[in-house]
């Protein structure tokens, strides 16, 4: 909660994206940016499941990872 409320305080989205993602699965979001800027987002976990894990990449257009965070 701690990271929540230090980067997301005051964030309305203006869009808003839900899909599903099957276990085991991925997908890959793209998006041309152009100058610097800050992403901020959410995602939510509908199942109970005790064994789940989340990777979370922002890659560069080389393909270097400037952002990884794993639950």
């Amino acid at each position: 909660m701690e990271e929540w409320d230090k980067y997301m305080t005051n964030f309305e989205p203006e869009d808003l994206l839900s899909f599903e993602i099957e276990a085991g699965g991925s997908e890959i979001l793209f998006e041309n940016i152009h100058k610097a800027t800050t992403i901020r987002g959410a995602f939510f976990v509908t199942l109970h499941q005790k064994d789940f894990k989340i990777d979370f990449l922002i890659k560069g257009p080389s393909g270097t990872i400037l952002f990884s965070k794993e639950r």
